[in-house]
């Protein structure tokens, strides 16, 4: 039988990448979505839109509070939204995937001088010190968008983690790139004058290819997808 997966948001970068690699498995793909976005790469799957799916989604409608072996969130930016599909899944799915960010982690607080000391030693592992100073963006919302306001993965891990009766895994993603977003690694946040810095990072194919690995059967947890150059 073929696994129901229901994917919030999955129309755009890595998103439609995730859908694509889990359609060739022959995964029965369910898209929650605005309807926004029509990216060529999405294969043939169910589509539920919703002019309201935007940040943060705090609500589900009802033909989408059903079970499902897996549920993965693209767009979990914060607390609320988070706890919303934590609360309306739990009991529903047999995993819930958050897509998060390595910048939940200390080091990159450090590295935006937003809390004191030097980075971390690097590697990272899943277990590293996170932030201790929330709200990361706050501030930046005419460069990023409202959203910035009240984004936090840690306060999104937070609430998926806290759910009870939810198996869970959070995805700690890097600077993700790939066809469609930052196909030039070397142009990434215009550093290609500085070919030395080290700096960590994902194709969107591993990436997507990462995610429907950590939502097979076992302890929920988190996991840090990147690669270093």
């Amino acid at each position: 039988m073929a696994m129901k997966v229901l994917i919030v948001g999955g129309t755009r970068f890595i998103g439609a990448h995730v859908v694509k690699r889990l359609h060739d498995t022959g995964a029965q793909i369910t898209a929650f979505h605005r309807g926004a976005s029509a990216n060529p790469i999405l294969p043939k799957i169910d589509h539920v839109l919703d002019p309201a799916a935007q940040y943060p989604i705090t609500a589900f409608p009802a033909e989408l509070r059903r079970d499902w072996d897996i549920v993965i969130h693209m767009v979990a930016m914060g607390a609320a939204d988070a706890e919303a599909a934590a609360l309306t899944f739990a009991g529903r799915t047999k995993r819930l995937v958050l897509i998060s960010s390595c910048d939940v982690y200390r080091t990159y607080g450090r590295l935006m001088k937003t809390e004191p000391g030097p980075p971390d030693a690097a590697p990272l592992r899943e277990d590293a010190p996170l932030r201790s100073v929330l709200y990361p963006y706050r501030g930046m919302e005419a460069q990023l968008g409202a959203y910035a306001h009240d984004y936090d993965k840690i306060l999104a891990e937070r609430a998926v983690r806290d759910t009870p009766g939810l198996e869970w895994t959070i995805l700690r993603l890097p600077k993700v790139y790939g066809p469609e977003d930052n196909d030039d690694l070397s142009t990434v946040y215009g550093f290609a004058a500085v070919p030395e810095w080290r700096w960590t990072h994902g194709h969107v194919e591993n990436v997507a290819a990462a995610t429907p690995l950590s939502s097979t059967p076992g302890k929920s947890g988190w996991s840090l997808v990147a690669s270093m150059s």
